[in-house]
């Protein structure tokens, strides 16, 4: 049962929770992995095309958050935003990347659950987005 509980994304995500609370803390860092996450988003968006807008939300989340625009957010869901951040950044996480096919559906799943989970916040933050004129 432990080594199970081991392999669940979900456990792996919780793991990435202590480097995000890091990233956090380090803003042009933090900047950079958001750029890269929304890379990495953009070159593999058939995988992730049901979520692709909302996943774009949460990156463009903590970019507006780090650069001191967007203040309307729990620091917590940040965490838990970050951790999810550095667990689609890692290739080799509980499916690898490289696995044609199967490669991103644990990053999906992750994503999505934290999306479902912080379905609140998102929605002010796509409100406020609006609001300013832009989404990207």
């Amino acid at each position: 049962m432990k080594a199970m509980k081991a392999m669940n994304p979900l456990s792996a995500l919780k793991r990435f929770q202590e480097k995000a609370k890091k990233k956090l803390d380090d803003k042009s860092s933090l900047r950079g992995i958001i750029e890269q996450a929304t890379a990495k988003l953009a070159a593999h968006k058939e995988a992730f095309k049901s979520s692709y807008e909302d996943i774009g939300r949460l990156f463009r989340l903590v970019k507006n958050w780090s650069k001191g625009r967007y203040r309307k957010v729990n620091y917590k869901s940040l965490v838990v935003i970050m951790a999810a951040t550095l667990y689609f950044l890692n290739p080799f996480d509980f499916i690898p990347d490289f696995l044609a096919g199967f490669g991103f559906v644990d990053d999906f799943a992750v994503l999505t659950y934290v999306i479902r989970t912080l379905k609140r916040e998102l929605a002010d933050f796509a409100t406020w987005e609006k609001k300013q004129g832009h989404t990207k």
